[in-house]
């Protein structure tokens, strides 16, 4: 029979674990010396259109001198890599969209860092958060995000599932701003929507036509435009390029530009995604082109990774 006692101080124990564990990073008796760190990173912009797809990269460092295992760091996979987004009187916007589920065996190790290494996961804010609105269904899953200024807060339980009390990591937090759209980008997000609409259309003539509409809006948008990274990183799989060489040459040169013109941005890290899902061989050169920045910094990690 367990005594009251011992059931108390066990709950004194956790409570006090759990408070090392979510208030600070500090290491103490009970941790080893932490020797990573977790960042959210937009770059060199702050400020978004209505509509605009949000970028954002976030990364997990080992500033220490031996190779560290945790457990996935992933967006997807049960939501590992996680946080709340607020808008600008601290009230949370609703989290919601897919999640992957993962059965660890006793026997997982985790996944390896080596020191001074730095692992990404580039998303899009609108992948998890914003209000529901059905306009939104086809281009963002439902989330919108008004016109306002948001602070996104994240975080990374880095230990491996088998320990019950993770210690967590926490990211700074990062400000952005959403403004309405000026005539210009009214055009631009339109056209997106239109393209979207296609892909979810139940007429099959018209789904049958989102590949090359889809190329036809990625030609006409210059590199600079935020919504490239979005068309081919998210969508260029549909118009076939796997049987079409030359539209994989065009895809891939798109986005490789999109990745030069937005080095400084996440949006220009989500084109590297783009280049690596076309042409992984691409990324080694492209890693060196980029070298100092962003987009630079997430083609060097593929490389590692």
């Amino acid at each position: 029979m367990i005594r009251a006692t011992g059931f108390i101080h066990s709950i004194c124990l956790a409570g006090c674990l759990a408070t090392a564990v979510s208030c600070d990073n500090t290491p103490g008796p009970l941790f080893p010396t932490l020797d990573l760190s977790l960042a959210s990173q937009l770059g060199a912009k702050q400020d978004f259109f209505e509509g605009e797809p949000v970028y954002v990269a976030f990364s997990l460092s080992n500033h220490g001198s031996d190779t560290i295992w945790t457990r996935p760091f992933s967006f997807v996979i049960e939501w590992y890599v996680d946080g709340e987004l607020t808008d600008s009187v601290g009230k949370p916007l609703y989290k919601f969209g897919g999640i992957a589920s993962y059965f660890f065996p006793p026997s997982y190790r985790g996944e390896p860092l080596a020191p001074g290494r730095r692992r990404y996961q580039v998303w899009m804010v609108q992948d998890r958060w914003g209000l529901y609105r059905t306009d939104m269904v086809n281009t963002y899953g439902g989330h919108y995000l008004p016109p306002g200024r948001y602070t996104l807060r994240m975080h990374f339980p880095f230990d491996l599932p088998q320990r019950r009390v993770p210690r967590i990591l926490y990211a700074d937090p990062i400000t952005f701003r959403v403004h309405a759209r000026t005539a210009t980008e009214e055009q631009s997000f339109q056209r997106l929507q239109d393209l979207m609409a296609l892909a979810f259309s139940r007429d099959t003539v018209q789904r049958a036509a989102f590949g090359d509409s889809l190329m036809a809006n990625v030609q006409s948008r210059s590199a600079d435009d935020p919504i490239v990274p979005l068309l081919i990183t998210g969508w260029g799989w549909a118009v076939g390029y796997w049987r079409d060489s030359l539209k994989l040459d065009e895809l891939l040169n798109a986005s490789s530009a999109a990745a030069r013109a937005q080095r400084a941005t996440a949006a220009g890290a989500y084109a590297v995604i783009g280049v690596n899902e076309l042409r992984p061989a691409a990324i080694p050169g492209l890693a060196r082109e980029l070298a100092g920045s962003l987009a630079g910094d997430v083609a060097a990690s593929l490389i590692n990774h």
